[in-house]
């Protein structure tokens, strides 16, 4: 059973990262940021190719941020525009083998979010004179090819075979911390926060148990795949935390504390959606350092946790900045 507070808390979170959105202003107005390998034209180079194909580059009807990035990856060269206007954001993504034949691409889909009417025309050669490279303002001072840091937070539910076996709804609060938001190793790390109930009985006398685990787990995750705001990390981790055992009886309620620990790999595909929000799921197994046995005094067991457990979680995060 999932607890009143943690649904407010869901709830609570969707509508303050939606009201956040929609208030949104570009951070970065009037600014045109590139990045590209050194063997692919500069920026100066690339502004003027969007010179080249609109006046609007010069005069903009209206205020805009552009930033341009070429990267390499197993594909090869990766261009992506993002372009921000009147509270819009556009991001467009193309792949080619030469960076010359990626830029004039990017060029001319900058000129096109510009001007819906920007000409086709690539840059003229250099004897036939060049339009001056245009600067909107100073690029950020942005370290080549550094992925920028973000951090995420937020519930999660989970259904584990923990403890007894039986699948266990379990509450948790995780934050995190990741970097960029490409493809890339070592790309993101999570601490979460867990709480799980679960109940068995003597199949001699009837009698009921509770069992309810507590832990802190230190996820990593090796890698991030991405495609168009999904992702996908598998993520070791680490597990320590206590069950605590309470023997429901008529003489008296007895508890008993045991160490828990475990280590783990969980599979985790995530959703980001409204620029801020980022629905994930999870499905892991873990392997306990120990295994436990609860049972009534002169009873058989009541349960015994399992030597590997396995669960499916769903999460809510906010993504910031």
């Amino acid at each position: 059973m999932i607890s009143a507070w943690f649904w407010r808390l869901t709830v609570g979170l969707s509508i303050v990262a939606t009201s956040a959105t929609s208030a949104a202003t570009p951070s970065d107005g009037d600014t045109f940021g590139y990045r590209a390998p050194p063997e692919c034209p500069n920026r100066a180079e690339f502004s003027a190719q969007v010179a080249a194909r609109t006046t609007s580059w010069l005069s903009p009807s209206s205020p805009f941020a552009v930033t341009v990035t070429v990267d390499q990856d197993a594909r090869g060269l990766v261009g992506r525009v993002t372009f921000t206007r009147a509270e819009q954001r556009t991001v467009r993504e193309l792949g080619a083998a030469g960076c010359n034949e990626l830029v004039q691409a990017l060029a001319f889909i900058v000129a096109v979010l510009i001007d819906p009417h920007a000409g086709a025309t690539p840059l003229p050669p250099a004897s036939e004179g060049r339009p001056p490279p245009v600067y909107l303002l100073p690029a950020p001072a942005v370290r080549p090819f550094a992925a920028p840091l973000w951090f995420i937070a937020g519930p999660e539910a989970a259904v584990e075979t923990n403890v007894t076996g039986d699948g266990a709804v379990s509450e948790r609060l995780f934050l995190g911390i990741g970097r960029g938001d490409r493809s890339l190793w070592l790309s993101s790390a999570r601490l979460v926060f867990g709480r799980a109930v679960s109940h068995a009985s003597s199949p001699m006398s009837g009698a009921s148990a509770e069992f309810v685990r507590e832990t802190a787990r230190v996820e990593g995750c090796l890698l991030r795949l991405t495609d168009d705001g999904l992702a996908f990390e598998p993520c070791p981790f680490v597990e320590f935390g206590r069950i605590r055992a309470v023997g429901i009886h008529r003489g008296g309620d007895v508890t008993h504390n045991e160490l828990w620990g475990s280590l783990g790999l969980v599979l985790r595909p995530t959703w980001t959606f409204s620029r801020r929000l980022v629905l994930g799921a999870g499905l892991g197994a873990q392997l306990p350092f120990r295994s436990y046995h609860f049972a009534f005094t002169g009873e058989p067991e009541v349960a015994r946790t399992p030597t590997v457990a396995f669960e499916a979680s769903l999460c809510l995060g906010l993504h910031f900045p």
